[in-house]
């Protein structure tokens, strides 16, 4: 094998291992945000189940609706 294919086959195997590598953090940030997706809509939607409860026991003020939904941050 010449030098120049050796030393082409080198560069080749660089940029695979970068791709490996971004597809590795890609995977990883992915993960990360879906779970985090995943536990904030949970919130939500028990917060929304407390919500529906206070409003069937007749103990609701619809002024304090939005006060009440941010309140799961």
């Amino acid at each position: 094998m010449s030098k120049s294919v050796a030393l082409t086959l080198k560069h080749i195997f660089k940029i695979e291992l970068l791709i490996i590598y971004v597809a590795i953090i890609n995977f990883g940030f992915s993960i990360y945000f879906k779970t985090y997706s995943n536990k904030k809509i949970s919130e939500l939607d028990s917060q929304m189940l407390k919500i529906q409860l206070e409003e069937n026991s007749g103990n609701f003020n619809h002024d304090d609706l939005i006060e009440k939904l941010c309140r799961c941050r």
